[in-house]
């Protein structure tokens, strides 16, 4: 609200152009949906205008209270609009990857909201405008300060997907995962297969060592404290039973997971739910600090009973010690989350075996006696990297040729992982022989400072995998944001990005 014109001032998001003065908003200056004298009055809007008519974004996200829906245009008018399909398709995406919300226009699903920020960014500017109206009913409009962060946290995987999808404006997709054949017991060298998988321009191949995994639980009525959670046969999505919420309350994990301070980890579940929409809601939390604070992960809101695979990467918690807990918030008539096939992986340490791989399948070459684990990504170059398969063990009993792969080819610059990254960032490294000793790696933040030099990492030719501990030359943790790696050689002068994340 601006406050200025008296009464409850002006509902910035009732001045914007497009569908100005229509229906869902009000000309009286009392009211709490007052649109204002004219379109784009205020200097609020009327700035961020003027910075899309030079700068007009490919998607645009804005976060309001209440109802766990996803909104977008129109808000003014039940019309549909020229990317009706694509809103709906993207919608779905970035359902699934954070928020498990109905979605729909505004008008259609909520009421009609004329003057919206929505409409006038893509009405104006084509852009793929989006509102989550966060939280549910029991939360209301002003939500807590404890509740306010959790949905936050919450929010931020659906702001991240949203900016993958701006590559793909007009043809949302994400690449699809691909499955790994088993490797077993193997003598270098040794060729890994995949199938392929859709929208995939690229694979890119990782190598865990020290690899566990702590839970594998397929509705077996595991290692869980139950409130007002119970076993039913009555869904599934494997063997004869999973776990059904039964009014308010929370399963939670009676153990904890370590991530290593320089690997990984993950979660996997799957879900369905039966959840009267805006109204009640369940979500999946993890608490860093041995149940002290709980913090969404994800939430679901909605009515579909369709099973859907929840992956979280857990890299950005490197060492940190977690719990997890699923909860419920409502009774058990509006508010059956089913949940099945939990999974939970660590590994010590993660290296990017091969990136850039055209088709699907590697052969690796040289690799010490050990047990291993392989996972592949596909990488879509509209998109970004979507999630990686399933780990895939290679038990190798002997070696290939021994010694530092060198020489020959030209230089060439890998991807990172993890990406975004709290701890550790790795970057695989290709330095030719003409590069040997010629070659510089820096890091530079947003504002073009230089931030470390790795040159030292990438002295002499062949393969490295080149360790960022996200910190400055003087050792101290650099804050979060987007930073840049130069990499300056006689044969290669490219950039590679990473994104910092920093717990709130």
């Amino acid at each position: 609200m601006n406050w200025s014109a008296g009464g409850d001032g002006i509902d910035l998001n009732r001045n914007w152009s497009v569908g100005w003065g229509g229906a869902g908003s009000s000309g009286d200056p009392g009211s709490s949906t007052y649109r204002g004298t004219g379109p784009i009055s205020e200097l609020e809007a009327s700035n961020i205008d003027s910075f899309w008519q030079t700068h007009p974004p490919a998607q645009m996200h804005s976060t309001h209270t209440y109802g766990n829906i996803l909104i977008y245009p129109w808000g003014y008018t039940d019309a549909p609009t020229t990317h009706v399909a694509q809103y709906s398709t993207q919608g779905e995406i970035m359902s699934q990857w954070c928020s498990g919300e109905v979605h729909g226009p505004s008008a259609q699903i909520n009421y009609y909201s004329s003057g919206n920020t929505r409409d006038h960014a893509y009405g104006l500017y084509g852009t793929m405008s989006w509102n989550h109206e966060t939280g549910a009913g029991f939360a209301g409009f002003w939500p807590s300060a404890t509740e306010v962060v959790k949905l936050s946290r919450r929010n931020l995987r659906s702001y991240l997907v949203t900016a993958c999808l701006a590559g793909c404006q007009y043809d949302p997709h994400e690449p699809g995962i691909p499955v790994m054949e088993t490797i077993g017991s193997v003598n270098v060298p040794f060729t890994i297969n995949w199938s392929d998988a859709s929208d995939a321009d690229y694979y890119a191949l990782q190598r865990l060592s020290g690899y566990q995994l702590i839970l594998d639980d397929h509705g077996d009525d595991g290692p869980f404290d139950k409130v007002n959670w119970i076993m039913t046969t009555s869904q599934h999505h494997s063997g004869t039973q999973c776990y059904v919420s039964n009014g308010t309350g929370q399963m939670t994990w009676q153990e904890t997971v370590t991530i290593p301070a320089n690997g990984g980890g993950r979660i996997s579940f799957w879900s369905e739910q039966d959840i009267t929409p805006e109204s009640y809601q369940g979500a999946f939390s993890y608490s860093p600090d041995a149940g002290a604070n709980w913090y969404y992960l994800q939430t679901f809101g909605r009515d579909d009973m369709t099973w859907h695979l929840n992956i979280h990467e857990l890299d950005e918690f490197q060492g940190e010690t977690l719990m997890f807990r699923w909860e419920s918030y409502g009774s058990s008539s509006n508010c059956k989350l089913y949940i099945d096939d939990i999974k939970i992986e660590v590994w010590d340490s993660n290296e990017i075996q091969a990136d850039d791989i055209s088709g699907s399948q590697y052969t690796v070459s040289t690799l010490n006696t050990g047990e291993y684990y392989f996972r592949v990504w596909t990488i879509d170059n509209d998109f970004g990297p979507g999630w990686p398969s399933d780990a895939v063990l290679a038990q190798v009993t002997l070696t290939g040729i021994s010694g530092d792969v060198t020489g020959g080819g030209m230089t060439n610059l890998g991807h990172f992982s993890p990406n975004p990254a709290s701890g550790l960032a790795s970057l695989p490294v290709t330095i030719s022989s003409a590069a040997e000793g010629l070659t510089s790696l820096v890091v530079y933040d947003l504002a073009g400072r230089q931030v470390k030099d790795l040159s030292y990492q990438v002295e002499t030719a062949g393969l490295h995998t080149v360790h960022w501990d996200c910190r400055n030359s003087s050792g101290d943790t650099v804050p979060g944001g987007l930073y840049f790696f130069l990499i300056d050689a006689p044969d290669l002068r490219e950039v590679r990005e990473v994104v910092v994340v920093r717990q709130p």
